[in-house]
């Protein structure tokens, strides 16, 4: 494959590496492609793009609830997909590439706890803040005119150690 890639003059066919894994298994079982028991990897896309469609739909009748604007099918679709990305991808990198794993698709979509979708709403959560703000990631300057718009103590505390790990993180939006 890669060296078909050189072949097609793809810019990136000099840069490829292969990454091997070791077994992933599914809840249901081992996967066993002699007894036709092997999942299709746009099938597994499409069911964690299924189960964030899902949760987003559930989180949204609450937030209608609450008098906000609901999505669109659209919208649901384009963040169901970004999620159920972001839940497959941070879940198979959690663990050491030469180990067998278990791939537990509900698990893996969950909102809280060390997860794609954790991360990706963190990042939205402080992307609300800055717009609240005014200010972008990159020219927010970490300072008390900053804390004193957040108001919760954990969030508080959350500014806090990133202000004193300096270089330690690269911000982008």
């Amino acid at each position: 494959l890669f060296a078909i890639m050189k072949k097609m003059g793809r810019p990136y066919g000099e840069g490829l590496h292969h990454l091997s894994y070791g077994m992933v298994d599914l809840p249901s079982g081992k996967m066993k492609s002699r007894e036709g028991k092997v999942v299709d990897a746009d099938d597994l896309m499409n069911e964690m793009t299924a189960l964030a469609a899902s949760e987003i739909r559930a989180r949204e009748e609450e937030a209608v609830g609450r008098g906000e604007t609901p999505l669109t099918e659209e919208e649901v679709m384009t963040r169901a997909e970004a999620i159920g990305l972001a839940a497959l991808k941070y879940y198979l990198l959690s663990f050491t590439p030469a180990a067998t794993m278990t791939f537990d698709p509900k698990k893996s979509i969950d909102f809280l706890g060390q997860t794609g979708p954790y991360c990706l709403y963190a990042y939205a959560r402080i992307q609300s803040l800055l717009r609240k703000s005014g200010d972008s990631l990159e020219s927010t300057p970490w300072g008390e005119d900053l804390a004193k718009l957040l108001t919760s103590p954990l969030e508080q505390a959350v500014i806090r150690t990133l202000q004193g790990m300096p270089g330690a993180f690269l911000w982008a939006s």
